[in-house]
């Protein structure tokens, strides 16, 4: 009966049985590796967020794990007496969906029946690969079809299912991590929208009070609002004007018309600022100073999202 097993020796262990496609693995030697191995990678992915050459390491590392994933797979399902050609029928699952996929482009009149056949493929694979991954969370099998049954302390029987459970644990609140992420990342990014509708109604109604008597705009830029008052203070930041997206805001006068201009606009945000309805005084919307057409050619060039106003 093994009774000196650790959570690092289960990781380990893959490593050592590299290439060891027979004989079986435990739960506890399963979903041990599995557990650290999600942390080491967790810890390489940001990492390689914060330096970018780590992503070397973190890819090198995804390489050298590919094997005693494998091998280590094929022995939990010798464990609970399956073969490791159940993990083959999911790849073969998934080689015909992505077969199936590409062929519907150039199926012509069969396109329909190739399309029933890739979704009817996908739903196996899926429904196929939670079973496979069910069997890996099963107790060991007394069947000797591969070999004796390992002989376990109870305690580790117990703790390779809490090993499973923590896993999926992780899995799933990393998840809802990235969701709420997410979410909150576009509903800052809505609010700083508005902001910043606010901010260009109010400057546009400034300047308009600043040059209602005066024949033209000459004259007017950014400094010249500033040392006017007409800024209001959450725009302001050691003498420069800021946008709610962390970039500059300009401002500049020509004849009988004005522009205003927010640079580092992201795409969503330059999406919805330009549908907006900005009133008569509005005369054009340019993106880059009219190097570009559209909101997605000024977010890949650095957009400068400009409003003209007479």
């Amino acid at each position: 009966m093994e009774n000196s097993k650790t959570i690092l020796r289960a990781y380990g262990g893959a490593f050592k049985n590299y290439f060891k496609f027979s004989g079986r693995a435990t739960r506890y030697d399963f979903w041990g590796f599995k557990l650290i191995d999600l942390a080491v990678t967790f810890v390489l992915s940001i990492f390689a967020a914060l330096w970018s050459p780590i992503s070397i390491l973190s890819g090198l590392y995804g390489l050298a794990t590919i094997f005693p994933s494998l091998a280590l797979t094929s022995r939990r399902l010798h464990d609970v007496g399956r073969s490791f050609w159940w993990f083959w029928g999911a790849i073969l699952l998934i080689v015909l969906s992505f077969v199936c996929a590409a062929m519907s482009g150039y199926a012509g009149k069969d396109v329909v029946l190739l399309s029933v056949l890739y979704i009817l493929a996908v739903m196996t694979t899926v429904i196929y690969s939670f079973y496979l991954l069910y069997l890996t969370c099963k107790k060991s099998s007394d069947d000797t079809k591969f070999g004796e049954p390992v002989s376990e302390d109870p305690t580790y029987v117990k703790q390779g299912k809490w090993f499973l459970i923590a896993y999926f644990g992780i899995i799933v609140a990393s998840i809802l991590s990235i969701a709420l992420i997410s979410g909150y990342s576009k509903a800052m990014e809505k609010y700083k929208a508005n902001k910043t509708v606010d901010q260009i109604a109010m400057l546009q109604a400034n300047i308009h009070e600043l040059f209602k008597n005066s024949a033209s705009y000459d004259g007017l830029s950014a400094a010249f609002v500033v040392e006017a008052d007409a800024v209001p203070d959450d725009m302001l930041a050691e003498a420069q004007i800021v946008n709610p997206f962390g970039g500059v805001v300009g401002v500049m006068g020509y004849a009988k018309m004005f522009m205003i201009v927010y640079s580092d606009v992201p795409l969503d945000a330059c999406k919805y600022l330009s549908e907006q309805n900005w009133g008569n005084s509005l005369l054009e919307i340019t993106y880059n100073f009219g190097e570009a057409e559209n909101c997605q050619e000024c977010v890949a060039q650095g957009c400068e999202l400009g409003w003209v106003f007479k």
